[in-house]
């Protein structure tokens, strides 16, 4: 049995090489485990994007209760993703990266003007996939080449579906595919769909 807990320090403190690794492993189980539940075939573990989502989901969670960081520094811990998004890096990365809209929500409840807040606004924005699990504004999110695999499309579909993300589940390329899911489910799933937004 697992437990979502981190162990935090008196500063922020940096990732070793040598923990690396135990990471990467213990995240590449839950993926295959939970990877056995989605649809058409499971896009492959991506290790990269496993060790860059969970650094910053490490990082994120003593910005966010140590509260002495320096605005300057933020953009040298919260790092870009070096690599291509693909539909491999977008589902693995999800494993850390739906821990951050709790983070986001909680570090708005206690300080809104942190400087951190836009900085993690952006990523969920561009890793829409985590973000719809926030509540920020998703209306106009880019749907690259990675969203035609089958297995994150329909990933994406279900999570529209389970947040309720209207304005999202109504854009063009994603409404065919919101009302298929939901097939004749859809007044008990969803009655307001097709309401007015």
């Amino acid at each position: 049995m697992t437990t979502n807990e981190v162990v935090l320090y008196s500063r922020v403190d940096q990732v070793k090489p040598a923990h690396e690794q135990p990471v990467i492993s213990f995240l590449k189980r839950t993926y295959d485990e939970e990877a056995l539940g989605y649809p058409f075939q499971a896009p492959p573990f991506n290790e990269a994007a496993a060790n860059w989502s969970s650094k910053m989901l490490f990082y994120t969670a003593q910005l966010v209760l140590y509260r002495e960081h320096d605005a300057n520094t933020l953009a040298d811990i919260i790092v870009p993703f070096h690599q291509d998004k693909t539909a491999s890096a977008i589902t693995t990365a999800d494993l850390s990266l739906r821990f951050l809209p709790s983070l986001l929500s909680y570090l708005e409840k206690i300080q809104i003007e942190d400087a951190l807040i836009p900085i993690l606004k952006e990523l969920l924005s561009e890793w829409h996939y985590s973000g719809l699990l926030s509540n920020i504004d998703l209306t106009a999110p880019q749907f690259t080449a990675a969203y035609d695999d089958p297995c994150l499309r329909q990933l994406y579909v279900n999570r529209v579906i389970e947040q309720k993300r209207k304005k999202i589940g109504q854009l063009d390329n994603l409404k065919p595919l919101v009302r298929s899911a939901l097939g004749n489910y859809e007044q008990l799933f969803w009655k307001d769909f097709n309401s007015t937004i």
